[in-house]
């Protein structure tokens, strides 16, 4: 992968050629400003037509699934960030692997899990990495699970290589008795 500043937008080349932007975002994690990260998102999303993924941790959910254990997770805060996500045309990415990304009170009754981060991209940039897949490395010694994006998108190389016979495998017993029943 590549990246380079282009009129102060960070573009990265994949290996294949292809071009998109990635953002990383950490969301405000005061409620009350919580606005600020989804206006952002908006601006970003604007003047641009290159494909997009946006990952990191949202500091947000998309829905109650997002979120186990503990208090429900306030409507406006879902309804919010549900909104950018449609008005940004942005679609979560499925993430392989354990559902929760952050965890609080491990081993008590007071243990809560989240999915705050997370991956969100565009219907351009998923088509152009069809194989592209988001997963949870659940190894971690901090209360946030890292994730990882891999866009899948590897350059075949086709390497035709003569066949040899190595005298060698004539000493071995069973030799023949393989290539006569393959």
């Amino acid at each position: 992968m590549v990246v380079k500043n282009l009129n102060g937008t960070q573009v990265v080349s994949s290996r294949g050629g292809k071009k998109f932007r990635l953002t990383g975002v950490y969301g405000e994690p005061d409620r009350v400003k919580r606005q600020e990260t989804w206006s952002l998102i908006r601006t970003l999303a604007n003047g641009n037509s290159l494909p997009w993924v946006l990952i990191g941790d949202m500091n947000n959910v998309l829905s109650r699934e997002d979120k186990r254990g503990g208090r429900l997770y306030p409507q406006w805060l879902i309804q919010g960030f549900k909104d950018v996500v449609e008005d940004c045309a942005l679609i979560d990415m499925n993430l392989v692997g354990y559902p929760f990304t952050w965890e609080r009170g491990y081993g008590t009754d007071k243990w809560v899990e989240v999915r705050l981060d997370r991956a969100l991209a565009t219907e351009e940039f998923l088509n152009l990495f069809r194989g592209a897949k988001l997963s949870n490395i659940e190894v971690t010694t901090s209360d946030h699970c890292p994730i990882l994006l891999d866009p899948g998108d590897y350059v075949a190389v086709h390497s035709v290589r003569p066949f040899r016979f190595e005298n060698a495998w004539l000493r071995e017993p069973m030799c023949r008795q393989i290539v006569e029943e393959a």
